[in-house]
């Protein structure tokens, strides 16, 4: 982790209760949420054949499980991105100052979901697909000649300090990203190999644990390995809310 973030989160550790509830929130939701999925399915399955009634029903299921986890992502990270802006900023914030934002801008939030399912989805698919995207119109003024995921970098930081709509704050991101495509590039790149051999480490306890070839080490390598994954996670994801709103701070001055 860069040293000016970790400053920031050691100064600032309620920053990490977003990310920290978000993870807790979104793996309790996980666990209620899958097991009718996985009813309908078992129960398809002693039944069979599958009908296309039951096959819909899981797709949608499934569908429906996802938005709401993206949805509970989306606002503790706007918690946290409302937070990290007045601390740059030199304001006082605090815990509450999150959760408002989360109820204020709940609709705003579930809009640029639909918006990322729906225009995203197809945005990417014809820039995988068409030679001359970059050239069409769409790509030239919605997005100014940008990719989607480097467009819509700002989106949701604007869609927090702004009164505007999702569709006109990726065209805005688009214009700030536009000053520096390739800083934006950079930074959503930035410490991603550490984070990842991170990762890779924290498979060697459970590993040591099949190793040893006892129950109990193996229970406990696999509960170490759950929970430096989960901090790993929390970090990361913590570290990437601060590049983007530090990015987002000097863009928007200059």
């Amino acid at each position: 982790m860069d040293q000016q973030n970790w400053v920031i989160l050691k100064k600032n550790k309620v920053l990490l209760l977003f990310p920290i509830l978000r993870v807790i929130i979104s793996l309790a939701v996980f666990s209620v949420g899958i097991i009718p999925i996985a009813q309908i399915e078992a129960e398809a399955w002693l039944r069979l054949p599958i009908t296309g009634k039951v096959f819909a029903l899981t797709i949608a299921g499934f569908l429906l499980l996802l938005f709401i986890l993206n949805l509970i992502s989306f606002l503790f990270n706007a918690a946290l991105i409302t937070c990290t802006i007045k601390i740059l900023n030199n304001e006082t914030y605090s815990f509450g100052v999150g959760f408002k934002t989360m109820f204020t801008h709940f609709f705003k939030l579930i809009t640029w979901i639909m918006v990322m399912i729906t225009v995203g989805t197809v945005i990417r698919l014809l820039q995988f697909w068409m030679d001359n995207w970059f050239s069409t119109k769409i790509a030239k003024n919605f997005l100014c000649e940008l990719t989607w995921s480097v467009a819509t970098y700002f989106v949701l930081p604007i869609l927090l300090t702004e009164k505007i709509s999702p569709l006109r704050a990726i065209t805005h991101s688009a214009k700030l990203a536009q000053k520096n495509p390739i800083m934006v590039n950079k930074l959503k790149r930035r410490n991603k190999g550490i984070f990842i051999a991170a990762r890779f480490l924290s498979f060697v306890p459970v590993l040591i644990g099949i190793i040893i070839a006892t129950k109990s080490a193996t229970i406990i390598g696999s509960i170490i390995t759950v929970i430096s994954l989960l901090s790993i996670s929390i970090l990361n994801s913590s570290e990437q809310i601060i590049i983007l709103c530090k990015n987002f701070s000097y863009v928007h001055a200059h």
